[in-house]
């Protein structure tokens, strides 16, 4: 099939979570270690406003500064200071925020049997979070020990979900054309990989959101169906 490198979702895929509630329930966490000065409802828009204005960055910033300059004038806190905040809850509280009933059971599996049979490996996951938040989560999916050969976060992307250039930009990152790449998610924001010429497979889960706009996906069917197609 002419594939060469393999991008993952995370929510939806790799983990049964829903990502409307991580985003809630991560603000909530982080918020905690705020000072009670800043009401929750201020906190949680400016939040709000920040993944929104990640997700139409235009890449002239990284998605990092785009946050920065977004969230902390917000909340009137100063940005060093308050990213000091965002790492000790990294470290210390994010573990909270695990479900094993979001553990998928074939996720670890799937992901080895990939990286067996040669396949460079992407976790294409929307990047509006840091790597610390990423690689936590990978961790709850059993699949973080992984070479990864790129794990996208704030930190290195310029573009974000549902964009299709957050794709490209991928593409061009592992030097490997699109239509060499199967993008595998749950969702329209993963299905748009298709614009860029990426081959897409369409694994379904509580959140799916695919719409009359959605690319139709290359591929249908369970995680571990995937194995089957490559292979082949």
């Amino acid at each position: 099939m002419g594939v060469k490198a393999v991008l993952f979702d995370l929510d939806g895929t790799l983990l049964k979570n829903d990502r409307n509630r991580m985003g809630d329930e991560y603000i909530k966490l982080v918020y905690n270690r705020f000072p009670d000065t800043i009401s929750p409802e201020k906190f949680e828009k400016a939040m709000y406003a920040a993944f929104m204005a990640m997700t139409k960055n235009d890449g002239r910033k990284i998605n990092k500064q785009v946050f920065i300059e977004t969230f902390f004038p917000l909340i009137d806190y100063p940005a060093d200071e308050g990213m000091q905040i965002f790492d000790y809850v990294h470290k210390h509280d994010l573990p909270s925020l695990e479900r094993e009933e979001e553990k998928v059971p074939e996720a670890k599996r799937v992901v080895e049997k990939v990286f067996d049979l040669g396949y460079q490996v992407v976790i294409a996951t929307n990047p509006i979070f840091p790597k610390d938040v990423m690689f936590e989560r990978l961790k709850w999916a059993g699949v973080d020990k992984f070479p990864f050969k790129l794990v996208t976060s704030f930190e290195n992307c310029k573009f974000a979900k549902p964009n299709p250039q957050y794709y490209k930009q991928i593409t061009d990152r592992i030097d490997i054309k699109p239509e060499q790449c199967l993008m595998i998610g749950d969702e329209h924001m993963d299905m748009v990989a298709a614009h860029v010429g990426i081959r897409t497979f369409f694994v379904k889960s509580p959140s799916s959101d695919l719409r009359d706009s959605t690319p139709k996906p290359t591929y249908r069917g369970k995680l571990e169906d995937i194995i089957n197609i490559l292979e082949k």
